[in-house]
């Protein structure tokens, strides 16, 4: 147990006490928006805007390797931009990313270009539906409160702390099960985001 102890101690205190070892990690904020549209709903189009905000970890991996883990709140859903049909879908997200990056700035502190793919696990925690004509009425207590999606995107470093990327993501999981004909079609979500981040660590 004195031998567990004594491991422990050294490691976190080489962590501390090492520059190289507390460059580990990263953290920052994200914000931005979505354009999202939902397939099966006849509402076609990305007309859909919503807010995208949230915090962002990263575990570097390698120097051109990062693991990124985000806590965001996403608004997502469809719109008639020629009515007044409108789904709105707030969620909150947790992706997880791989992201490569490339070509090293000038100072040799950081890379411009990063590259991400991977996955996010989405928790739908409030709904609004307006709709007049009655389709999107009869999803209303069918929708799925869990979502799994595809996410793949770049981002665009203007210094150290600041950047710009823009984002597509793509659910596996269906909003909704529909049953089987065209009077009421399986619905799938998908949307763009464009946002900006600012990197504290």
């Amino acid at each position: 147990m004195k031998k567990k102890v004594a491991c422990l101690s050294f490691v976190l205190f080489s962590l501390l006490s090492d520059p190289i070892g507390a460059q580990q990690f990263g953290a920052g904020v994200v914000m931005g928006f979505n354009a999202s549209q939902v397939d099966g709903d006849d509402l076609a189009g990305y007309h859909k805007l919503g807010l995208h905000l949230g915090l962002k970890s990263a575990v570097y991996l390698s120097d051109k390797l990062d693991l990124n883990i985000e806590f965001l709140y996403s608004e997502r859903g469809s719109i008639n931009p020629d009515g007044p049909e409108k789904l709105k879908l707030q969620y909150i997200e947790l992706p997880v990313l791989i992201t490569f990056m490339d070509w090293l700035s000038d100072d040799e502190l950081y890379y411009r270009l990063h590259f991400h793919g991977g996955i996010s696990i989405g928790r739908l925690f409030q709904t609004t539906l307006v709709d007049q004509s009655g389709f999107l009425e009869q999803y209303n207590d069918l929708l799925a409160k869990n979502d799994l999606s595809a996410v793949v995107g770049f981002t665009y470093k203007i210094n150290r702390h600041w950047g710009a990327g823009a984002r597509y993501t793509g659910s596996f999981t269906k909003l909704s099960k529909g049953d089987g004909t065209d009077l009421l079609p399986d619905l799938r979500g998908y949307f763009l985001n464009f946002r900006v981040e600012y990197t504290i660590l």
